[in-house]
């Protein structure tokens, strides 16, 4: 349908601009990541989660389980992705920073 042809270009572009704006802030504060290697894995499966949702849009023309079967794919290789930057910045099962610790006792 149009909603679904719609909503997949808009996720399509959307992650394209995220991985755009989260290559910018690494260039300007990524030296700061000691993790550089858990950094590294986030970009590349951003990277790959963009042309996987760009891959589903181009399929949603095809039949429906071509196209469910891309978007699902999309959209666990982009969990992935956020998963890691979640550990990069809260820590390991998302305990709070040090950023968080400190407003919290001013």
């Amino acid at each position: 349908s149009l909603i679904i042809r719609r909503l997949s270009l808009r996720g399509a572009i959307s992650i394209w601009a995220a991985c755009v704006f989260g290559i910018i802030e690494a260039h300007f504060n990524g030296s700061d990541y000691i993790r550089a290697k858990e950094l590294n894995a986030h970009l590349q499966y951003g990277i790959a989660a963009s042309f996987v949702a760009s891959a589903a849009w181009l399929l949603v023309f095809r039949s429906w389980r071509v196209r469910v079967v891309a978007q699902i794919t999309a959209v666990v290789v982009m969990t992935v992705a956020a998963h890691i930057g979640g550990e990069l910045k809260h820590g390991p099962f998302f305990k709070p920073n040090e950023e968080a610790l400190n407003s919290s006792q001013k």
